[in-house]
């Protein structure tokens, strides 16, 4: 059971996204979102984690705070916008049960494409099982409009975002632009810094591959609705990575 929603169109980006963000967002909407117990270096409760295990990420893992429940910053267990092939816009990945698609446009624009200098523009169409939800979700420079067909337009930002939880009844907030992923594209020889020993080998590899990329950045001043903001960074030494993940 459930309700399926389809969505036509894309979210076209100012220019294609670089190599490791394409391979990140890519992995972020096929992994299940967990709340995990892992280093900052992932955000608030493991939210950029993309290393889990087994099936869609949901292997039975150690880390794993609550196998049903999403990071307090993100809307549900699924994120169901994707890059296309070719890395220059954002689209559905055609699953059905697709559940908080606006706020999980907001979630990766405001998180993730923004902070590393990307926009977005477009208008994507939406049409329910149910008859009468229909409508259409307008990005122009990062801001999003959503309009349903029988209902006034509604702009979404960071500050007025909001989930539905369907355990308590309670509508709540959740957007942290406080803590965005910054995706370092240059490369670095990290692996060969310090040697990797035994049967961990690979996995240990696969998890300082991933390390690369994530540095912590915090507001300096008050979220506004511009693509880019500025960021006081705080970026991880090669032996703190290493430290960080060896220990996984």
């Amino acid at each position: 059971m459930g309700y399926t929603i389809d969505f036509s169109g894309s979210f076209q980006l100012n220019t294609p996204l670089q190599p490791r963000m394409l391979e990140f967002l890519k992995k972020f909407n096929e992994t299940r979102r967990m709340k995990r117990n892992v280093d900052e270096a992932f955000g608030i409760e493991g939210e950029f984690y993309v290393l889990g295990t087994g099936s869609f990420g949901q292997g039975n893992e150690p880390n794993i705070i609550d196998f049903n429940n999403q990071p307090s910053t993100q809307p549900s267990l699924w994120c169901q916008w994707t890059p296309n092939e070719d890395g220059t816009a954002i689209e559905w990945d055609g699953g059905e049960k697709f559940y908080h698609y606006n706020e999980w446009l907001c979630y990766i624009i405001n998180k993730i494409l923004a902070p590393n200098g990307y926009v977005l523009n477009g208008t994507v169409t939406w049409q329910g099982e149910e008859t009468g939800d229909v409508g259409k979700i307008h990005v122009v420079d990062n801001v999003i409009t959503v309009a349903p067909w029988d209902e006034a337009e509604t702009v979404m930002t960071a500050e007025n975002v909001s989930k539905f939880s369907y355990k308590t009844g309670e509508t709540t907030g959740y957007m942290r632009t406080d803590v965005v992923l910054i995706i370092d594209e240059q490369p670095l020889a990290i692996e060969a810094s310090k040697p990797v020993l035994g049967e961990a080998k690979q996995e240990t590899n696969e998890s300082v591959r991933f390390a690369k990329w994530l540095a912590i950045y915090t507001d300096e001043e008050k979220f506004t609705q511009a693509p880019c903001r500025r960021y006081n960074k705080h970026v991880y030494t090669i032996d703190e990575l290493y430290d960080i993940f060896v220990a996984l």
